[in-house]
C-alpha cells in the first residue's frame, strides 16, 4: 500500500523547506500543545496568580513568535537558493509568500484566541489588559499583508 505524504507535490519546494514546514501533518496540534505545556508549567509555579500566568503565556508567545517569525531572516535549513531568501523573514517565506493561506490564517487566529482566553482571567479595565493588547499587536500586526517585506524605520533591514 502506498503511503501518502502530508504535503502535495505542489506544496513541496526541495530548494527551501522553510516555505512549507507549517503545512506538515500535525503542526497545528504541536503548536497548541507547546503553548499549552508552557502555560501549564507557568501555572504550576505557586507564586503566580492565574491572571498573571495568562499574561505571561500571552507575552511569551508574542515575543517568541515575533523573534522566530518576523525578526530572524534567512533559511534555517540548508538550501540551494539561500541567497534568494537571505533577506526574508520566516513569515515572508511561508507558503511561497501567499497571503491568507491556511497555515497563515492559523498563525494569525491563534494569538487572537490566546488574547481572548487571557481576557477571561485578567478582565478589561486594568493595566494588564493593555499589556495583553500590546502582546496581541506584536503578534498580529507584523502578519498583516500591508507589512509584507516592510521594515519599520529600516530596523532589521540587512
Amino acid at each position: 500500500r502506498e503511503q501518502r505524504s502530508a504535503m502535495t507535490k505542489e506544496d513541496r519546494n526541495p530548494l527551501n523547506p522553510n516555505e512549507t514546514w507549517v503545512n506538515t501533518k500535525g503542526f497545528a496540534l504541536w503548536y497548541v500543545f507547546t503553548v499549552l505545556a508552557g502555560h501549564l508549567m507557568l501555572l504550576s509555579l505557586p507564586f503566580f496568580s492565574t491572571s498573571t500566568v495568562w499574561t505571561l503565556t500571552n507575552g511569551a508567545h508574542a515575543v517568541v513568535s515575533f523573534i522566530f517569525l518576523h525578526w530572524i531572516k534567512g533559511a534555517a535549513f540548508v538550501t540551494f537558493d539561500a541567497d534568494e531568501h537571505a533577506l526574508l523573514t520566516q513569515w515572508e517565506q511561508l507558503d511561497h509568500g501567499e497571503q491568507f493561506s491556511t497555515s497563515r490564517k492559523f498563525l494569525i487566529v491563534f494569538p487572537i484566541g490566546l488574547f481572548l482566553l487571557s481576557m477571561l482571567y485578567v478582565g478589561h479595565g486594568n493595566l494588564v489588559f493593555y499589556l495583553n493588547l500590546a502582546f496581541l499587536a506584536l503578534s498580529v500586526v507584523p502578519k498583516l499583508p500591508m507589512f509584507h517585506k516592510v521594515r519599520l524605520f529600516d530596523i532589521n533591514k540587512y
